[in-house]
C-alpha cells in the first residue's frame, strides 16, 4: 500500500493530467518530459495548448485526485506510473500505451510472457471449449493467461487458469471500479 500512499509529485501531476477531458495516452506521453523537468500542472498547460484547452473544459482539483487515491487505498488498488521502476517495460515502450496503471493483485506477472485469449462475447460451445482447453494447458505450464475478462472465451480461459492454479491477468478498459459483466465479479 505504500506505493499509492506515497505517490511522488510527478505521479500526482500525471494522474491529474489524466483526468482532463480529451487528454489520452498520447498527450500524456507528450507531457512526460515537462513533468520530469519538475513543471507543475499549470506550467505544463502553458507549454502544451491541448492541455490548456482541456483545462478550460474540465473541472479538476487536488481534492478530486486525493479522493481517487483514497478510493484506491480502500479497494487495495495500487497506482503505478511510467516513472516507477516496477512499471512493466513492454507497456513503457509502447508510444501509445498508458502512463498510469491501476493494479490489484500480483504485479510481478506483468513482466512475464503471457498468452492472450480473447474472442467474441457471444460464443458458441466450440469456441468456449477451445478457450478453456488452451487456457488450461498453458496456465498449467506456468504461462499467465491474459484477457479482457469479458463474457465468452475470456471467461472460459480464466476459469481454466484458476482450475489449474495458474496466474491470470484481466485488463479492464473501464477501470477497476466495476466488473463487467457483473457475473464475472467472483471470477475477478
Amino acid at each position: 500500500q505504500d506505493n499509492f500512499i506515497m505517490l511522488s509529485e510527478r505521479a500526482r501531476t500525471l494522474l491529474k493530467l489524466s483526468k482532463l477531458n480529451g487528454v489520452g495516452n498520447v498527450r500524456l506521453r507528450k507531457s512526460l518530459r515537462y513533468i520530469e523537468e519538475g513543471m507543475d500542472f499549470h506550467e505544463i498547460s502553458k507549454e502544451l495548448p491541448q492541455i490548456a484547452n482541456a483545462l478550460e473544459v474540465t473541472n479538476i482539483s487536488d481534492e478530486l485526485i486525493e479522493a481517487e487515491i483514497n478510493r484506491c487505498i480502500e479497494n487495495e488498488v495500487r497506482i503505478i506510473t511510467i516513472f516507477d521502476s516496477n512499471f512493466p517495460s513492454a507497456v513503457k515502450c509502447d508510444l501509445a500505451g498508458p502512463c498510469i496503471l491501476f493494479i490489484k493483485g500480483d504485479i510481478s506477472i506483468l513482466d512475464k510472457k503471457c498468452l492472450g485469449i480473447v474472442g467474441q462475447r457471444d460464443t458458441d460451445q466450440k469456441a468456449n471449449i477451445y478457450a478453456y482447453r488452451i487456457g488450461k494447458h498453458f496456465a498449467g505450464e506456468g504461462v499467465p493467461i491474459l484477457s479482457g475478462l469479458a463474457k465468452g472465451c475470456d471467461t472460459k480461459a480464466h476459469e481454466a487458469t484458476l482450475e489449474v492454479g495458474g496466474k491470470a491477468i484481466g485488463v479492464l478498459a473501464h477501470g477497476l471500479h466495476m466488473i463487467s459483466p457483473p457475473e464475472n465479479q467472483l471470477l475477478a
